[in-house]
């Protein structure tokens, strides 16, 4: 069995030696808005693409229209256990969503 930590080091070694990037690893924020700005534009993209209104999708989800405005500029922290809702309801695979939030951060 595969330690998971291990494929998360492995991971955090590939960014970390990308030399497409120059951010400054010491410093979280930076993680954190480009991460949130991922998980937004995957939600607005598949949203559209399943032909669902930010409205229909708050109905889902049981939040405002307005907050899931704010998750798809990633203003707004959603929660884990959402999120995995969201990704079920919107047919996203994790596999898909951490591609993403890789690609934004080394991408920058």
């Amino acid at each position: 069995m595969i330690d998971n930590f291990k494929i998360i080091d492995l991971c955090l070694y590939d960014i970390k030696t990308s030399t497409s990037n120059s951010i400054d690893y010491d410093d979280p924020s930076i993680y954190k808005a480009r991460v949130y700005k991922a998980i937004g534009k995957i939600i607005r993209e598949n949203r559209v693409k399943n032909g669902m209104s930010g409205k229909d999708l708050a109905i889902k989800l049981k939040v405002s229209q307005q907050q899931i405005s704010r998750y798809e500029r990633g203003n707004n922290i959603i929660d884990i256990p959402r999120l995995i809702y969201l990704m079920t309801l919107l047919e996203v695979r994790p596999h898909c969503l951490f591609e993403e939030i890789r690609n934004a951060i080394i991408s920058k």
